[in-house]
């Protein structure tokens, strides 16, 4: 990966190294074991590991990728976005090996937040009434170790960064729905501390979600956003470093991504999709990529931003969604996530990518025949997308999209 400032980001053009219809398109499902459904990839790690979720009974009613998928992981007394009948399960997709992990005792269902280039994952419990237990996952000897991260129940878990170390929110004490940004760090042996606390303004009553987390010479960026209760989910965008560092201001968003090369650190922001069926009026902020740097003390500082380009005037939509977002080796920020399409009236998913600051259907880059990629989840740093859609005129798939030839 490329060092220093994006060329787009500096106003410099940046030569493509990622020619458009030159990408190899799996669909992971081919290898789901029997007796589930719905695979929902959520992450990729750089050495091509997807992870994400899957169900057994019925399939959910709503999609599980982006906007549902977040209430799900926020909100302890949401057990999931689909039907009680819809038990999810975390799975892990391997060079044509795909295994569900067995969940620890007590759990009756599994959710996903995050999965490091160490196979690390970051995943959330659920038992009869409510998601409140966190784990990292470590693989050992061909079997998993589940590791209990310490602190009350409720709150959020966000990602896990490549040095292991995890973030998410935990409960303000006597304050219901308020949540306090922490971070667990990774120690000996797979051990982990108990969690620290991260800043917050003074005097502040505000809910503070972690969600994304990225680390570079044992210094941590934590990314997320800051909520007023009662305006759930508008609210400010917010990195962090020792200590609340950088409020970007209202982004009418509830989400944000972390990624970069070894010593640069992209974060996408952007408007929240709505809910399946409600199309309502477009976001008033555009998504963006915000290019952060790591001070020596570790404070995050912005340094530039760039406006992503929105689907063309010509396709109404409803609402779009950066999720992932990396370095190409040209230094180019290359961002996915999904738009919400108003056609004939109806709210049609689609996956989208940025190159720079150009999006580009993903459907034109799959070039499949009865193939319509709807959502890209997530991006490593050497190209590989992942996402769902409908590949070869079967729906409700999962896929991997891999540069022909590398980046």
């Amino acid at each position: 990966m490329a060092m220093g400032l994006s060329p787009v980001l500096s106003g410099v053009r940046a030569q493509p190294v990622h020619p458009e219809a030159r990408y190899h398109l799996i669909d992971l499902s081919r290898d789901m074991p029997s007796g589930f459904n719905t695979p929902t990839p959520i992450t990729v790690n750089d050495g091509g590991e997807v992870a994400g979720e899957v169900y057994s009974g019925s399939a959910p009613s709503t999609p599980i990728a982006g906007y549902p998928r977040q209430i799900v992981l926020r909100h302890s007394f949401f057990r999931s976005a689909g039907p009680s009948s819809s038990v999810g399960h975390v799975f892990i997709y391997d060079n044509g090996r795909f295994t569900v992990l067995k969940p620890p005792p007590g759990a009756a269902q599994t959710f996903i937040a995050g999965l490091n280039d160490a196979g690390s994952l970051a995943v959330v419990t659920c038992d009869a009434n409510q998601c409140n237990r966190y784990f990292v996952v470590h693989p050992f000897s061909g079997t998993f170790v589940w590791t209990r991260l310490t602190g009350p129940g409720a709150g959020s878990l966000g990602g896990i960064a490549a040095n292991g170390d995890v973030t998410g929110a935990l409960p303000a004490p006597s304050r219901p729905h308020f949540d306090l940004p922490v971070v667990w760090k990774a120690g000996r042996a797979g051990s982990y501390s108990r969690a620290w606390l991260l800043g917050t303004e003074s005097g502040d009553t505000k809910a503070y979600i972690p969600d994304a987390i990225w680390s570079h010479g044992g210094k941590d960026i934590e990314g997320g956003v800051e909520n007023v209760v009662n305006f759930y989910p508008e609210g400010h965008a917010v990195l962090w470093g020792p200590k609340l560092a950088t409020d970007r201001g209202y982004i009418g968003s509830q989400t944000m991504a972390l990624g970069g090369s070894s010593s640069v650190a992209l974060a996408a922001v952007g408007c929240p999709l709505p809910l399946p069926g409600a199309c309502g009026p477009n976001c008033p902020v555009d998504p963006v990529v915000y290019h952060v740097s790591i001070s020596s003390a570790g404070t995050p500082k912005v340094s530039d931003k760039a406006v992503l380009a929105s689907p063309p005037k010509n396709q109404p939509h409803c609402g779009v969604s950066p999720y992932d977002v990396t370095l190409d080796p040209g230094g180019e920020p290359v961002t996915v996530g999904q738009a919400s399409m108003l056609v004939a009236k109806r709210d049609v998913p689609r996956a989208l990518v940025w190159f720079g600051t150009r999006v580009v259907a993903l459907n034109a880059i799959a070039g499949a025949p009865k193939t319509d990629l709807q959502s890209a989840n997530a991006i490593n740093d050497h190209g590989c997308i992942a996402g769902t859609g409908t590949i070869a005129g079967r729906t409700n798939r999962a896929f991997l999209l891999e540069p022909v030839g590398g980046w």
